[in-house]
């Protein structure tokens, strides 16, 4: 006799009251590996729907135990009751339950699903988060900020009386700033955050907007959290520490034109560019010239000619052999040490590996470290890059 799965009875949620806290369902989402680290430092989040409202939003944490857990469910819930709680049998989630006294029902284990509705969720909320960070620009580790963000912005921009903000709140059309994640925006910085400006400098700043300022219960009273423009200027914009990042009141936005993403053109040259290296410092890269100076096997560095003069501009004139080589260096020109030490700075400048030498893989210094050559540039012989 063959045994059959029995189709579980789902809820409608037509028989689900619209009053929040009525039936309220939740997941973790796990990172796998270091790498889905937030920049935050948080590796996990907890989703969490409100079957009658609809209202759903995201809380990044930094472990899934009971003491994180229990900090998210209350800040989602605020001061309302919950009847009725369902979830899977994560006993973190189980204890909060029976801590807070309510009404727990359980899926089935082994049974995804029996908790269809949360796993929709959490993919809803992967989903969109993913979506946010490649139309803005940013990394992945920024998906503390951009989760949050679009929670928050499916709750108040559904049309119509059935949104979950009305739903909630029992009040009129969301009145705060609808800004996309990552796009340009004006704001006045926070005056604990920054520096006494000039008496007749400009009182905003450009910056990059990040979302909203919610309050325990899903409430709001006016704060945005938005990044100064300037510190993604340099590749430490992956640092927390390195971006200032301002809760503010004070935001405008000018989408007369379209929404500006600043961010989006070096994040797409670096995805889509085809035939670069993506070990080649940004110096590198991004020099209006490359000079190539071919350095002899072995010995000293011989015979005549100036860093100038060895220009690269086709394939070709590697072909026909016509760089010089350096003269020793005890005798290297003025101009040549100036763009050579003017090549490193640029490079500690920007974070990377202070390497622009390259020769049969025998550093000529052991503070230097070797660099790969992009592929479109065919090298013959050790080679020393300098960038002008």
């Amino acid at each position: 006799m063959q045994l059959r799965r029995t189709p579980k009875r789902k809820h409608a949620d037509d028989e689900i009251p619209r009053v929040f806290g009525a039936l309220v369902t939740a997941d973790h989402l796990i990172a796998q590996d270091i790498v889905d680290e937030s920049i935050l430092g948080d590796r996990t989040a907890l989703v969490v729907l409100d079957r009658g409202t609809q209202w759903l939003d995201m809380f990044p944490l930094l472990s899934e135990d009971f003491m994180d857990t229990a900090a998210a469910l209350k800040e989602f819930v605020g001061n309302e009751v919950v009847q009725d709680f369902y979830s899977d049998c994560s006993p973190e989630l189980k204890k909060v339950a029976e801590f807070n006294g309510w009404k727990h029902t359980t899926s089935t284990p082994g049974r995804p699903e029996t908790n269809g509705v949360a796993e929709r969720a959490v993919r809803t909320v992967i989903e969109g988060t993913r979506t946010a960070l490649e139309h803005a620009g940013l990394p992945p580790k920024w998906w503390s900020y951009a989760g949050r963000h679009f929670c928050f912005a499916l709750n108040v921009l559904k049309d119509g009386d059935t949104s979950p903000w009305r739903l909630r709140h029992k009040c009129g059309k969301f009145k705060g700033l609808l800004a996309p994640f990552g796009c340009l925006v004006d704001f006045r910085p926070s005056p604990t955050r920054t520096k006494p400006t000039a008496k007749f400098a400009p009182k905003s700043v450009p910056g990059i907007f990040l979302g909203y300022h919610v309050l325990p219960g899903g409430r709001w009273k006016g704060d945005y959290w938005v990044a100064t423009l300037q510190s993604f200027q340099c590749v430490e914009a992956q640092q927390p520490e390195k971006v200032q990042i301002h809760r503010v009141k004070e935001v405008s936005l000018n989408a007369k034109d379209g929404y500006i993403f600043p961010l989006k053109p070096s994040y797409d040259k670096q995805r889509r560019t085809v035939g670069v290296d993506p070990e080649v410092p940004i110096a590198l890269l991004e020099a209006e010239k490359v000079e190539v100076i071919e350095l002899p096997q072995g010995g000293d560095l011989e015979a005549e000619g100036d860093l100038g003069q060895a220009e690269l501009e086709t394939e070709a004139d590697l072909e026909q052999g016509g760089f010089r080589r350096l003269r020793p260096w005890r005798r290297l020109p003025v101009r040549a040490v100036a763009v050579w030490f003017q090549c490193l700075l640029s490079c500690l400048a920007r974070a990377q590996a202070p390497a622009v030498v390259q020769r049969r893989g025998i550093p000529l210094c052991r503070n230097l470290v070797w660099v790969p050559v992009p592929a479109a540039v065919v090298l013959r012989g050790p080679m020393l890059l300098c960038t002008t």
